[in-house]
Formats: structure tokens, sequence, C-alpha cells
């Protein structure tokens, strides 16, 4: 009886901590997605050849120097982001991570984003997502063995998210983050990710990040080149 309890209980406090990692993971895309909407001339927000080059060049410049700036004055600890700070902190950790370095991915992301540097949002959606995760854990005073689930099911819920790829998030999180497939913690990431895909299809629509067109095979010739692949 205490072990379905149990298992209820870390459902529940995936299916919360998805929400959250989902929601901050949205605000994050709404927030540099909307003003280069709004700036850029073609009306995309990765339309940045559509503007002259003295112009990409003077805004990745000066969002360079803020980003200079805001980061020379943090502490070293503070400056850790992206996948290998959230892998990091999750093996030696036990799934504690800093809310500093959560919100220096936060915004340094999106400063980076609008100034065009060449970084996607995958690295930055699994910090925010297990951060936050990580966050609500810690405020319950969660136990660390839980922590780190919590932590892996924000990780699931942002790239969910993020990209519209529920799958994509449950197998990052299990094979990357958890490096282990376990019943006690593939539940609770299961929910979390859906929980983000929902989000994700509410606010942005059905359209996935990365659409893979159909491939056809013309011949069964073909078939010891699939193999070699």
């Amino acid at each position: 009886m205490k072990v379905k309890e149990s298992q209820i209980s870390l459902a529940l406090l995936a299916i919360l901590a998805g929400l959250i990692s989902a929601g901050l993971v949205t605000l994050f895309r709404l927030a540099y997605e909307l003003p280069l909407e709004h700036w850029l001339p073609n009306g995309s927000h990765e339309g940045f050849e559509s503007l002259s080059s003295p112009i990409r060049v003077i805004l990745l410049l000066s969002s360079s120097a803020l980003l200079i700036i805001i980061f020379s004055r943090l502490k070293p600890q503070q400056r850790k982001v992206g996948v290998g700070h959230v892998l990091q902190r999750i093996e030696q950790h036990q799934g504690y991570l800093p809310k500093s370095n959560l919100i220096a991915q936060f915004f340094g992301a999106i400063i980076a984003l609008i100034g065009g540097h060449s970084i996607g949002r995958e690295g930055p959606a699994v910090h925010i997502g297990a951060g936050s995760a990580s966050q609500f854990g810690q405020l319950l005073k969660t136990p660390h063995h839980r922590l780190r689930i919590l932590a892996a099911c924000g990780v699931a819920s942002a790239i969910s998210a993020s990209f519209n790829t529920p799958m994509a998030g449950v197998i990052f999180a299990m094979e990357v983050v958890l490096l282990e497939y376990s019943i006690k913690s593939f539940i609770p990431i299961i929910l979390a990710s859906v929980i983000g895909a929902i989000l994700s299809r509410a606010i942005f629509g059905n359209e996935t990040a990365f659409i893979v067109p159909s491939l056809e095979m013309e011949s069964l010739l073909e078939i010891p080149y699939i193999l070699l692949l």
C-alpha cells in the first residue's frame, strides 16, 4: 500500500513539475520569438538572413557585449549553463540545480537568440526544464532520489514543449539524463512529457520543430545500402 501511495505521489509531483517546466520553457520561447517576429522583415524568428550584413554585425556585437558584461559579474560557478551543467548536477549532486545558474541560462539564452548567435534552444530548454523542476522539488524538500527523477521529468517536459516531440523528451530524459530505464522513473517522465506536449500544442499549435520527409524505397536493390546505414 505504501509503495502505491509513493508511486501516486511521485506521479502527481511529476505532473506539477512538468507543468512548471513547460510553462517556463513556453515563456522562454515567447520572450525571444515574439520580438524577432515583430522586428525581422520577413516576420519569422529565424529570418536573420533578411537583414543587411551591417545590421547583423551590429546586432551580434552588441548582444555579445551585453552577455560579456552580465556573465563577468557572475561568480565562476554561476556561469555554468546548458546540457553539460545539468548532467553534472544530476550525476554528482543528485539533481540539485542552483537557481542562479537557471536565471543566467534563461536570460542569457534570450539575449543570445535575439542577437542572432548560432545557438539553438535545445540546451537552454534542457537546463530550464531541469532547473525549474529541481527548484520545485527543493521547495518541497523532496528526497534526493526523487529529486533526480523530478529533474529528468523537467527535461522531458521542456523538450516536449519546446519541440512538440513528447517521445523525444522521454527518450532524452531516460537515456541521456538518468542513464537508466526503470518503471519508477519511466511513468513520471511520460506524464511530464505529455503535459509539455499538451501545453505546447495549446499555445503553438500541432506543428513539430523538425519535419522529416517521407522516404520511399524504389527498388529491392536499395536494401544493401539501407543495411550499411
